[in-house]
């Protein structure tokens, strides 16, 4: 065993969402409390007791904005995996063609439903070498269902080839294809979890925390011309599991449902993951906690069957099962060997844009900054026999908040948002009532992240926000005597889209 840590540094740290590792994750804090009701008496002027009931966990998040909407699809548990069939994938690196042969078994659909030629997929490698083959990105060439291996064949385009052979359960995602709305933010909990290792340079874990069910309960955007381009996150938890000894090398897969009966349930995994093979810790199925009672092997997959409490109710199509094991690695993967590419965003890959009418768009001159505020009101429903909450779902409607930060130079901004830029250009616009204003109603907001600097065209389009059915609701002008006059206009909407546009950024 490796000699322990003076303190624990951020290259000893990983952070995953579920069982996929982050990336540009800048910091990760916690705070876990417990929840305290104080007890009084009539006769008596001092507390008789604490009565100490729930634990509240605060989780903070900060990443660097860099193109793609994978770190918000993991945040609101839409992010799609599926395991590789680690024995039977094959690849041959100086070949034209790389071969992927993925498991086409449970529920929720298999690859040909999800993936389509031309899309890019992402290889997280989970049991290779500590530092190397972390993660490739490849672009799928054809598809074809292979009725003997019961599996797909993906070929990847001769350009982006795999650089190594496929490990046992290492993970396949769809790259950067998500489309956050509305609706996708009141999704199912998140769970994180934290290994630690000894060292730098050591595959041992010293313990791993877990974070389990999670919620998004506020997501922010910054982008200015000072070089910021960042998306932070706060979440609420109810848990913090602290994992050490034989439980130290936590880690989790998903598994799909299969069936359901009494006090039973049984999802399956892959047959050759490690969850197949480790020892069972724990496990949450939507939001109930259970302990596994056994696993069945039956090729080519792995049955568990989970025993809940009775009265479950366990939506089958879903695919929400996840799973911590005690089963050691083969060594967690520095995060330092990837492809610099664009290590964040900076204020040339920006463009802001009103939109008058579908397909037509016009680029706002003079813009600095971009605030995106999406606060997420969760109400806390318990229930009597239960020592924690049964769920967090949405209060009501999101309002997101979305404010323009201009250097103040002329009206024209107000012109445009009245329609009357015409006017203004041409001199004949004589007055603007913040009245009129008020009226500004349903206007949409563009914000659009390029992988190129100079070009702005569909072809280096990273990811792109859509505020429809903006109101105005008000301005803040500053003038200091220090410097130049800004001016902040402010918007409010319920219609909210951040879509990916299929492509990894950075390759």
């Amino acid at each position: 065993m490796a000699v322990k840590p003076l303190r624990l540094q951020a290259k000893q740290v990983y952070a995953y969402v579920n069982s996929s590792p982050t990336r540009r994750v800048q910091s990760f804090d916690w705070s876990s409390n417990f929840t305290i009701d104080s007890v009084f008496e009539l006769g008596n002027a001092g507390i008789v007791e604490d009565s100490i009931s729930l634990v509240e966990s605060s989780i903070t998040a900060n990443s660097n904005e860099w193109g793609t909407t994978d770190l918000e699809a993991m945040m609101f548990g839409i992010y799609e995996q599926r395991n590789i069939r680690g024995k039977s994938a094959t690849v041959t690196p100086q070949s034209t063609i790389s071969t992927l042969i993925v498991n086409a078994y449970g529920d929720g659909g298999s690859w040909s439903s999800k993936v389509a030629v031309g899309d890019w997929l992402q290889v997280v490698r989970y049991n290779r070498w500590p530092t190397t083959n972390n993660v490739d990105y490849v672009k799928v060439k054809t598809i074809s269902y292979h009725t003997g291996k019961r599996a797909n064949i993906i070929r990847c385009s001769p350009t982006y080839l795999l650089s190594g052979k496929p490990a046992t359960s290492d993970l396949v995602t769809l790259v950067n294809k998500y489309t956050i709305t509305q609706d996708t933010v009141d999704a199912q909990p998140v769970h994180f979890i934290l290994p630690h290792r000894y060292s730098n340079t050591s595959t041992a874990m010293l313990h791993s925390i877990i974070l389990p069910r999670c919620f998004v309960d506020n997501l922010t955007y910054r982008l200015d011309t000072g070089g910021a381009a960042e998306q932070n996150y706060t979440l609420v938890g109810e848990e913090e599991r602290m994992l050490l000894g034989s439980r130290r090398e936590a880690q989790s897969i998903a598994g799909s449902f299969m069936s359901y009966s009494g006090a039973t349930a049984n999802f399956r995994i892959p047959r050759y993951s490690l969850a197949a093979t480790g020892s069972p810790y724990i496990s949450y199925a939507d939001s109930n906690l259970a302990t596994l009672k056994r696993i069945s092997h039956t090729s080519p997959q792995a049955t568990v069957a989970v025993r809940f409490g009775s009265g479950l109710s366990l939506d089958k199509n879903a695919q929400y099962v996840y799973y911590f094991s005690n089963k050691t690695k083969k060594g967690y993967k520095g995060l330092t060997n990837i492809t610099s590419g664009i290590g964040k965003l900076t204020k040339g890959y920006m463009r802001v844009e009103f939109q008058k009418a579908a397909g037509l768009s016009e680029k706002l001159l003079r813009c600095t900054g971009v605030d995106i505020s999406i606060p997420l009101t969760r109400e806390s429903i318990d229930e009597l026999g239960e020592s924690r909450s049964v769920g967090h779902p949405l209060e009501g409607n999101i309002r997101n908040e979305v404010t323009l930060t201009f250097s103040r130079n002329d009206l024209r901004e107000y012109a445009k948002m009245l329609g009357s830029e015409s006017a203004f250009d041409a001199g004949t616009l004589k007055e603007i009532l913040m009245t009129n204003l008020k009226a500004v109603k349903d206007m949409t907001i563009l914000v659009k992240l390029y992988k190129s600097q100079t070009v702005f065209d569909s072809t280096t389009l990273l990811k792109t926000f859509t505020f429809a059915n903006c109101n105005f609701i008000g301005d803040n002008v500053t003038t200091p005597i220090s410097g130049a006059s800004g001016l902040d206009l402010n918007f409010s909407t319920q219609s909210l889209s951040i879509v990916g546009s299929g492509k990894p950024p950075i390759y």
